[in-house]
């Protein structure tokens, strides 16, 4: 026998459905720097081939070039940096 509750908030799921796609523009458009996966961040490539080469940028902001570690391992491609911390500020004591 299968009980049906009448819903209070017939929409409720709705809107969370929204949310969630919501959230999902917004990690994967708006603010690309949170993805993330287990304890590293994925950035967005732009991959492409040459006649002669394949060629991959990255954008690591934060990331001065010289202090990118870059790796290839049988098909494997690692590319591996630490942003600097941000910058402290000093508040006046009133």
């Amino acid at each position: 026998m299968t009980l049906i509750r009448p819903s209070s908030a017939p929409f409720r799921d709705l809107l969370s459905l929204r949310q969630a796609m919501d959230r999902l523009f917004e990690e994967s458009f708006v603010n690309p720097r949170t993805w993330t996966w287990g304890e590293h961040q994925l950035v967005a490539l732009d991959v492409y081939a040459t006649d002669e080469d394949l060629v991959v940028e990255a954008n690591l902001p934060g990331v001065k070039p010289e202090e990118v570690d870059i790796t290839v391992e049988g098909n494997t491609l690692t590319i591996a940096g630490r942003p600097a911390p941000p910058a402290r500020t000093r508040r006046a004591r009133p």
